[in-house]
This record gives structure tokens, sequence and C-alpha cells, in this order.
């Protein structure tokens, strides 16, 4: 069977073989525009984990920097601290003795 009308055919069947093309057409269409919205879903819902992710690489980062914080606070707090300060003087004395 041929795709396209052919001239030496009666009016009906031209007709028949149009309408049979169109109906294979329209098909071709619906299931074009189904792939198509499905490539699409895939596409969003690939940037929705992509920036879900990023969400989750920030708060991390913000939980390491807040962390970090605390330490230097922490740090300064033992480095001020009388007994660190006592352990430097006796460091101190003892490098003295030892040259």
């Amino acid at each position: 069977m041929s795709t396209k009308p052919t001239l030496d055919l009666p009016i009906e069947e031209k007709l028949l073989q149009v309408e049979k093309l169109t109906k294979r057409s329209l098909k071709i269409t619906i299931i074009a525009s189904f792939l198509a919205i499905f490539l699409l879903l895939l596409i969003l819902i690939s940037l929705l984990v992509e920036v879900s992710a990023t969400a989750g690489i920030v708060r991390d980062l913000k939980k390491v920097q807040s962390n970090v914080a605390t330490m230097g606070t922490e740090i300064d707090k033992i480095k001020s601290s009388p007994s660190i300060k006592l352990y430097e003087d006796a460091k101190g004395i003892v490098k003295r003795i030892v040259q």
C-alpha cells in the first residue's frame, strides 16, 4: 500500500487514503507529544535532585563553618586559661635551664 495518494484512483479512495494518513500522522504526533512530556518530566526531576543536593551541601558547609567558629572560640578560651599560662612559663624555664 502506498503512503501517498495517487492520482489515478477515484476521489473516494483518495479520501480514504488521506484519512488513513491523517490518522497515522495524529497517532505519531500524540506519541511524540507524550515522549516530549516524559523527557521534560525527567529533566525537571533531575533538576530538583540537583537543587536538593546543592541545598544539602550548602547546609553542611554552614554547619562546618559554625563548628570551625566554635572551635576557634574554644581554642581562645584554652589559650587564655591559667593552666596554659603556667605550662608556657614552665616551658620557658625549662628552655633556659637547658641552654
